[in-house]
C-alpha cells in the first residue's frame, strides 16, 4: 500500500505599509489569507537603495529610511521558501 503525499495549495498574502515621517520608519505588515503565521522577508526599495528585512512573529518588518531616500518606496513580500504562501507587494509608499 503506497500513500500519496499531501500537497497544500499556496495561500495568498497581502502586504500593506505605513510610513512615519517623524521617525522615517516604514513598516510593512504581511497577512496570509488563511490567517496563518508567516515567515520570510520584505524588500524595501527606492531608486538605487534597497534593504531586505525579515518578518517578525507578528508578520511585520520595519526599516528606517536613509535621508537620501525620498519619493516612492516599493514594498514587496517574497513569499515563503516552502511555497505555501504567495508573494505580494504594495504599489508604493510616498516617503
Amino acid at each position: 500500500n503506497t500513500s500519496t503525499p499531501t500537497t497544500l495549495p499556496a495561500v495568498d498574502s497581502a502586504t500593506k505599509a505605513e510610513y512615519n515621517a517623524e521617525t522615517r520608519e516604514l513598516t510593512a505588515t504581511v497577512t496570509a489569507a488563511d490567517k496563518g503565521t508567516l515567515a520570510g522577508s520584505v524588500k524595501f526599495s527606492a531608486g538605487d537603495w534597497s534593504k531586505t528585512v525579515k518578518l517578525d512573529a507578528e508578520g511585520k518588518a520595519t526599516v528606517t529610511l536613509p535621508a537620501s531616500v525620498s519619493g516612492t518606496v516599493a514594498v514587496a513580500y517574497d513569499g515563503y521558501t516552502d511555497g505555501l504562501v504567495n508573494p505580494s507587494d504594495t504599489p508604493g509608499v510616498i516617503a
